[in-house]
């Protein structure tokens, strides 16, 4: 086999844009390879042009040579001396195998501005000024499907394109020349002559005229005996175009162990996210503000507010990133007025149905903000002066729905301090916030229904929509006196409303306490936290206050496993020591910080943390916090394996971290706190996290930020991951992104903010742990329903391991009896929805089998 050599001087510049006709689900742009047409400058080891090859690669290792139905890849090592020999390996690789694939020529598009010359010898004429091309592609290799060829910025990426009418069990590629090939699931790794290079699985996903989607799974290699590696995926709609992206990973950023996503979100104003919730298949989706006029977008893709409505204020913001977090699409929202700014600490919501609907709601100023209407949903089209803006954004972030929602006060302050949560079995949901006039409903079937305005002319209400966004029921929350203040919502596991907040006066709440439950009567000062529990028919199940003789506020209420309660919220301290009516369980090692940390000044508080059980029964109440305050805490969420994960703001240089011995073995991330100053100055804070166990003992306790103002708002669990997010004051926030994942924007720093978005991955710690499903006496397994992995657990060695569908067909088999294993986590990314059977056989030849639901 004759090799295929190109020596060539270049002078070139360079201007790099997107696939054509391809949607950028990844956000991603070209990396440096290139192709250039072939018109005489490439040669053989014989020094004779070579006519067959009709494009080559520059600025790549290996390079490689396209030939009609064919594609060369060529490592060349040159010796500098005449003792050594130079060294040239060869691999092709075409799509013509076992009566599959077409004939077909490859042909270039997305020119760039980079042109490059050839000085040779036998390219005396024609080999100069040609253009770099950005990629290639091969039409219709097999029927209704072709094959482009890209980059990014670390190698190759290949694309297969299945149009409508093909099929993608066709999807095979042929090797020739190759020392191996080593195949797993995500990764395909080539070795040629002692080189070797990868291609990983990358992902998947569908498009048509009315958007792009990211798939639930990631293509996969399998080899065959004739040496074909077949690409194979899962469902997906046969009416779209379906593609594989299999590329290169590129990584970046700074090491931060399990804090394995860490970005600015923003543009040259200010900017911040406020909530954060993900859809069913872990894909994040966040809300804030925006003053920039230019924020990260999608290139291609169809966007529903592309511009920054009037300069000088402020958007609503809401971006969905995929389950790789790739930039799935940003929009603004707004109209001439402020939108989603707000002048008080209290944040604002997002939360996902079950159908992968966001619906925002958040403070408006406008008077044109675009509404719309479904046939039959509530409409308010005017807006009083401050109202709230309720709207709906379906998954590929059109609008489909918004309405105003408020009263007629004209007050200078925005009137939701609230929340917004969506029932994902039913997508009812449920909208609080503070005004003076609630939409007045049937006062029907509901039996906690205060329809009276207040004395103050303003109060906390609650209002739920149904499915078809509708209103059903609305209330005042409160009796008399003084405004209350309901800052978070939430639904227990069998549907039951919870709410916290703030009360500023005694008997301002409604009063009931069940046999056994907590009771507190009012504390003092000038607000006490309080919590209520509804029942299904919206009647009042429970009610306390919670607090001391000063002021007390409840910020954020969750659930965790089994029915546990959690609220975080602040206490502020007058005069003397703190009275917040501390309660430490029997548990060891439980987190219970027993004495106020902040300054007797009411401005300087503590976040205060309190745990009840399922039967409203007082866990574990403490503080938390240190010398110069804790007053933005609000991000706290569970996850399946009961854990708890809080997170917020601190201004404190002697913020109470526990001391764990172990997190550096389960690879997580321990910041350190950045030199505020002047010391404990308001302006210098830094975010902290703080993982519990299901008994409330800490696993993982960090903080970390820039040197001006952070602070994280919301967080959000899934699987084996959370998202925290929030916004930081200054240019030197830690970041990191690897792979595919949306890699930030150009922070602002000095006194601006942009918006900020972390992922922590928890596999393989004990903080993600699901709880164990026992088989029998030697086997057990989590999770199950399970998302990415299985992990099984047996008291006697393992030797293989069988996966069946239910017609009984084998998916996979694995002997592991080498490594004599009593535990092992098992990869099911690749498996469909459904649910599938596991035959374990351990080393004694003894077989259980049990069934598990991948989800």
């Amino acid at each position: 086999m004759k090799k295929i050599i190109t020596i060539f001087l270049m002078l070139a510049t360079s201007v790099a844009i997107y696939a054509q006709g391809i949607p950028d689900p990844s956000n991603e742009a070209a990396g440096a390879l290139g192709f250039i047409q072939n018109v005489g400058q490439v040669i053989n080891t014989d020094n004779n042009q070579v006519t067959d090859i009709n494009y080559h690669s520059i600025h790549a290792i290996p390079k490689s040579y396209y030939q009609n139905n064919k594609i060369n890849f060529v490592y060349a090592k040159f010796a500098k001396d005449t003792i050594n020999h130079d060294t040239l390996a060869r691999l092709d690789m075409t799509w013509i195998a076992d009566g599959y694939g077409n004939s077909s020529t490859p042909s270039v598009y997305e020119t760039t501005d980079e042109k490059v010359n050839y000085y040779l010898a036998h390219c005396n004429s024609g080999c100069d000024q040609l253009n770099k091309y950005n990629g290639l592609l091969y039409e219709n290799i097999y029927d209704n499907i072709d094959m482009r060829m890209y980059s990014n910025n670390v190698g190759y990426k290949i694309y297969f394109v299945v149009r409508p009418g093909g099929n993608p069990q066709h999807l095979r590629m042929l090797f020739d020349g190759q020392t191996s090939l080593d195949v797993s699931l995500d990764l395909l790794t080539i070795n040629i002559g002692g080189n070797s290079f990868s291609l990983p699985g990358g992902i998947a996903y569908e498009y048509d005229a009315s958007g792009t989607s990211v798939l639930p799974w990631t293509p996969q290699f399998s080899l065959n005996t004739n040496g074909t590696v077949e690409v194979t995926g899962g469902a997906y709609n046969t009416n779209k175009t379906l593609v594989y992206e299999l590329g290169g990973v590129a990584k970046g950023g700074l090491d931060m162990k399990n804090i394995d996503w860490s970005v600015y979100f923003g543009g040259e104003g200010e900017d911040e996210f406020y909530d954060v919730d993900v859809n069913s298949i872990g894909a994040p989706q966040a809300a804030g503000y925006t003053f920039s006029a230019k924020i990260p977008m999608v290139t291609g893709f169809f966007i529903f507010q592309a511009k920054l409505h009037t300069a000088g204020s402020s958007d609503i913001l809401v971006a969905k990133f995929n389950t790789n977090l790739s930039l799935a699409w940003s929009t603004y929202y707004g109209g001439t007025g402020n939108d989603g700014f707000k002048y008080s600490s209290e944040k604002y919501g997002i939360s996902l149905d079950n159908n992968g609907n966001a619906f925002i709601a958040a403070p408006t100023m406008s008077t044109d903000i675009i509404k719309v209407n479904v046939s039959g949903s509530y409409q308010d089209l005017v807006n009083n002066g401050i109202d709230n803006i309720i709207a709906r954004f379906n998954q590929n972030g059109q609008l489909n729905w918004s309405t105003y929602f408020g009263g007629e006060d004209n007050g200078v302050f925005p009137h939701f301090n609230g929340d917004i949560i969506v029932d994902k079995t039913t997508n009812q949901f449920y909208i609080t916030g503070v005004d003076s006039k609630i939409l007045p409903v049937n006062p029907g079937t509901p039996a906690y229904m205060v329809l009276k305005k207040l004395p103050s002319d303003e109060g906390a209400y609650i209002t739920k929509f149904n499915s078809n966004l509708q209103p059903i029921w609305s209330t005042y929350y409160g009796k008399s006196g003084e405004a209350n203040k309901i800052s978070s919502l939430e639904l227990d596991p069998s549907g039951k409303l919870l709410v916290t907040g703030s009360a500023p006066v005694t008997g301002n709440i409604p009063s009931k306490v069940p046999t056994g439950s907590y009771t507190q009567n009012y504390g003092g000062g000038n607000t006490d936290a309080f919590v209520t529990r509804f029942e299904t028919n919206l009647d009042i199940n429970w009610s306390t206050y919670i607090g001391g003789e000063d002021d007390d506020k409840g910020n954020t209420i969750i659930t965790a496993k089994n029915d546990k309660i959690v609220i975080l919220g602040t206490t502020y301290v007058f005069s003397g020591s703190g009275t917040f009516p501390i309660f430490k369980t029997s548990v060891t090692n439980v987190f219970n910080q027993n004495t106020f940390g902040g300054q007797t000044s009411n401005t300087y508080g503590d976040a205060t943390i309190c745990t009840f059980d399922a039967n409203s029964n007082k866990e574990n109440f403490t503080y938390l916090g240190g010398v110069a305050g804790e007053d933005l805490n609000y991000a706290a969420c569970a996850n399946n394996g009961s854990n708890v994960f809080l997170a917020g703001s601190t201004h404190s240089n002697n913020f109470p971290i526990p001391s764990i011995s172990n997190q550096a073995t389960n690879n997580f991330f321990v910041g350190t706190t950045q030199n505020f100053s002047p010391p404990n100055d308001w302006r210098g804070s830094d975010v902290y996290i703080m993982g519990l166990n299901k008994d409330f003992v800490p696993e993982w306790t960090t903080f970390y930020g820039s040197n001006y103002l952070d602070v994280f708002w919301a967080d959000v669990s899934y699987d084996k991951n959370v998202f925290f997010v929030g916004s930081a004051g200054a240019t030197d926030f830690p970041t990191t992104s690897s792979g595919l994942a949306f890699a930030g924007s150009t922070p602002v720093g000095g006194g601006g903010r942009d918006a900020i978005i972390s992922r922590a991955n928890l596999s393989g710690s004990t903080l993600n742990l699901k709880e164990e499903v026992k088989v029998n006496n030697n086997i057990t397994f989590y999770p199950n329903p399970a998302q990415n992995s299985v992990i099984i657990n047996s008291k006697t060695a393992i030797r293989s391991i069988y996966i069946y569908d239910l017609l009984g067909k084998l998916i996979k088999e694995e002997n592991i009896v080498t490594n004599k294993t009593n535990s092992l986590e098992m990869d099911i990314n690749y498996l469909k929805f459904g649910i599938y059977i596991v035959r374990l056989e351990d080393v004694f030849g003894t077989a259980n089998t049990f069934k598990f639901i991948k989800n």
